[in-house]
């Protein structure tokens, strides 16, 4: 074979390859491109969508803390009127224990008038 068919030949072989390669670079990089902006696009539709969600879980967040601190006054407020109620409870009973000791001291004098008898340390 000829020297220079062989110079033209290996040529050819070098140039394929470096076309094949250069190929192969610009389509990675054509796809890391495509693979970004359609990320981007994603991205920026997904916020869109999300954006209302976002405003009704804030909006429904800020319902259930209200709530939350209506529950919590009223439970406060139950328990206030647990611990008085509970007060008053003691109280009158209290109160009806010494009537009726007090009753029961009266009737038991009656009681011993009306027999004649006394106390040894009246």
């Amino acid at each position: 074979m000829d020297n220079g068919k062989l110079i033209k030949q290996i040529g050819n072989i070098i140039e394929e390859k470096l076309e094949e390669k250069l190929e192969e670079k610009l389509e990675e990089k054509l796809e890391e491109k495509l693979e970004e902006k359609l990320e981007e696009k994603l991205e920026k539709k997904f916020d869109e969508k999300l954006a209302p969600i976002k405003k009704q879980l804030d909006t429904v967040e800020m319902k259930v803390e209200a709530v939350n601190s209506k529950v919590d006054k009223v439970h406060q407020e139950l328990q206030q009127s647990i611990e008085q109620s509970q007060e008053e409870t003691i109280d009158t009973l209290s109160e009806l224990i010494h009537v009726g000791y007090d009753s029961h001291e009266k009737e038991i004098k009656k009681i011993k008038n009306h027999l004649g008898l006394t106390t040894p340390h009246q």
